[in-house]
């Protein structure tokens, strides 16, 4: 539907002031973009990517429905002896099985894209929460101020639900259960070299996982700081000659409204702060997780050289 002139128009007078205040902010970045125009940049790329995976999802179960089918006609040929048809049934499994392999991968690709998408669109909105931090310390007018607030508390709700989503999908290790790879009197050289490697393989995983919580926890420092610093500005707010915050202006934290994430203390949604408590103790447990790893791996390395 095309908009007449008068309507477009009276569109932006309405959101004139948003729009000043964030051509306002944003500096250029490397490839001439503001901060203001990477945010939409990594939002549209995040919900095509939600899309292309969601439509991935649902291809692999049309694709997985029909393999099932074909197992469910083996198993019918199977219990009958019928070996004709048990042998049609086995071609048709065959034939259904490796279009579902294929869409398992686009899958798991799409999956990838879309933790990329959304890694990229998390570490924008950050850069643009303590731009826009520092932009209401700078604030010449309480109605500036409560412009800016606003913007600020949409992102700080928008990355919220970035990261419950991110959360749901992160890939965990369960500490509880060493790799099954041990080893065997009859192991030669061979089968040594190769138990080491995938030993070790997976101690490298482990440590992946790590530095990703590591990448986790310094975003939420990120978060941390700038919602202090909008804090402390709020509560200094007085600096406008008022001694009330400014209309619409709270000092809850932002984004608190949207639940900081989906799995909290009681009814409450975890804080910042006991959100990277959690990562910690897991990132602890790790740590040790893979040195135990590494011990396994080193005790086939001394078996290898003792008998090469």
């Amino acid at each position: 539907m095309k908009l007449s002139c008068r309507v477009w128009s009276g569109w932006l007078r309405s959101r004139r002031p948003l729009l000043v205040v964030l051509a306002s902010l944003a500096p250029v970045g490397a490839r001439g973009q503001s901060l203001e125009e990477q945010v939409i940049q990594r939002r549209l790329e995040f919900q095509q990517a939600e899309l292309e995976y969601e439509a991935a999802r649902a291809a692999l179960s049309v694709v997985d429905r029909q393999f099932s089918a074909a197992l469910n006609t083996v198993r019918e040929a199977h219990r009958t002896g019928d070996d004709q048809a048990l042998e049609s049934a086995y071609a048709q499994a065959q034939a259904r099985s490796g279009p579902l392999a294929a869409q398992e991968r686009r899958v798991d690709e799409a999956r990838q894209r879309l933790a990329e998408a959304r890694q990229a669109f998390v570490e924008v909105l950050n850069l643009s929460l303590q731009q826009l931090a520092v932009a209401m310390s700078e604030a010449p007018t309480e109605l500036r101020l409560t412009e800016i607030d606003a913007i600020y508390r949409d992102r700080r709700a928008e990355l919220s639900r970035l990261e419950d989503g991110g959360e749901e999908h992160a890939f965990r290790i369960d500490v509880a259960i060493l790799p099954d790879i041990n080893f065997d009197p009859r192991d030669g050289p061979e089968e040594l070299e190769t138990k080491a490697q995938l030993v070790e393989a997976y101690a490298a995983l482990v440590d992946t996982v790590i530095s990703d919580i590591d990448r986790r926890v310094e975003l939420l420092n990120e978060q941390a700081r700038s919602d202090r610093q909008r804090e402390d500005l709020l509560r200094a707010v007085g600096r406008f000659d008022d001694t009330n915050l400014p209309v619409g202006v709270t000092t809850g934290p932002p984004g608190s409204d949207a639940a900081a994430d989906s799995t909290g203390v009681g009814n409450r949604p975890l804080t910042l702060e006991e959100r990277i408590e959690e990562l910690m103790s897991y990132r602890a447990q790790l740590v040790g997780y893979r040195d135990q790893v590494l011990i396994k791996a080193r005790t086939f390395r001394s078996r290898l050289r003792s008998i090469v």
